[in-house]
């Protein structure tokens, strides 16, 4: 199976760029409760503006996004480790990883259960965005959703082939 990751378009830009290096998740409504166990180890980013406030992040890209299709999956990622953080002080370890403001980890770490997740992860762009249809079961509040086979990208990945 071939899975996507939601995230904000501009958290993404900086994943490509290598200004970020964490993903930080305290679950969405559909959102798995043991990351660890149930996220996969491969994925596609799907950036998107869904929920995105530019005056949450410390960085800022020099010029605007480029407007691009919904769903434009430029880059892919793969799980370095996965840790549930339980004591909020301990975020203050990964500040220099991500480009969320202070106030928006307090508040994402007091969301839905006490703690957040924190995903390493290594990022690759694709030679060639994919463009893929906008489709109902990519929306809602989950963060992992099923995609077509990614042989469809056109693009070697470091995605396993499954065939």
């Amino acid at each position: 199976m071939v899975y996507g990751f939601k995230e904000w378009n501009i958290v993404c830009h900086a994943l490509e760029c290598g200004r970020q290096t964490v993903l930080l998740r305290s679950g969405g409504i559909h959102d798995p409760s043991q990351w660890q166990a149930d996220f996969p180890a491969e994925f596609y980013l799907m950036p998107n503006e869904y929920h995105e406030q530019m005056d949450l992040v410390t960085w800022q890209l020099e010029k605007p996004l480029r407007e691009e299709p919904r769903w434009t999956i430029r880059s892919q990622a793969r799980v370095k480790s996965v840790t549930h953080c339980l004591c909020l002080e301990d975020l203050d370890t990964i500040r220099d990883q991500h480009i969320l403001k202070p106030e928006v980890l307090q508040e994402r770490f007091k969301r839905k259960t006490e703690g957040l997740w924190i995903i390493e992860v290594e990022v690759s762009v694709l030679p060639t965005p994919w463009k893929l249809a906008d489709l109902p079961e990519y929306g809602g509040c989950r963060s992992i959703v099923p995609l077509p086979d990614h042989r469809s990208a056109g693009s070697k990945t470091f995605l396993a082939d499954k065939s």
